[in-house]
């Protein structure tokens, strides 16, 4: 669990972060570009590392921050420190069934049905928790909607047996004796 002055650190750092998007009021294009110029930079953490942040976090901890204040930055203790978070094998069975039934559908969506079918307690999947366990699988979205179908080489069984025509551009020359003035071939 890590200490208080840790924690103190982690909401000081992010205060950092997210200090040009709440200390004045902004409009909605100048948030925007700044939100983008803060998801770009590379930042320090208070343990030394060098990383990027996201521009989804850096918006969700000025939401938290404009809600609760400095305590909204701080890390969430975790409830179930210890206690693993294995999805239960028949869950992952249908979760993976639902998404091979529509490709198409959210993490969030299958989560909700199998919430509705009783095979899970409401709020005890998680997204990210579901997402990983269906890559895993190798069902998650970017693969089972990729296209896995084969294209054929074009190709021609002899010189010369595959010839296109450009109908557009044609070339129409009107042979002389078609020629309706009377004077003939020039």
């Amino acid at each position: 669990m890590p200490s208080d002055a840790a924690r103190q650190a982690v909401a000081t750092f992010r205060f950092e972060v997210i200090a040009p998007l709440v200390v004045r009021p902004l409009g909605p294009g100048e948030r925007a570009h700044l939100v983008r110029d803060l998801a770009a930079r590379l930042w320090k953490t208070p343990d030394g590392r060098t990383i990027r942040i996201h521009a989804r976090t850096i918006t969700r901890w000025a939401a938290r921050y404009k809600a609760d204040g400095f305590g909204g930055l701080l890390p969430e203790e975790r409830t179930d420190r210890g206690v693993g978070r294995v999805l239960p094998e028949q869950v992952v069975a249908r979760a993976v069934a639902l998404r091979q039934e529509d490709p198409e559908r959210s993490v969030l969506q299958i989560i909700r049905i199998i919430e509705l079918e009783g095979l899970a307690d409401p709020g005890t999947i998680k997204r990210t928790t579901l997402g990983d366990a269906l890559c895993r699988a190798g069902v998650s979205r970017a693969e089972v909607t990729r296209h896995k179908q084969t294209f054929a080489l074009r190709e021609s069984p002899y010189p010369n047996a595959m010839w296109q025509l450009d109908a557009c551009h044609m070339l129409c020359a009107r042979p002389a004796a078609h020629d309706l003035s009377g004077r003939g071939a020039r």
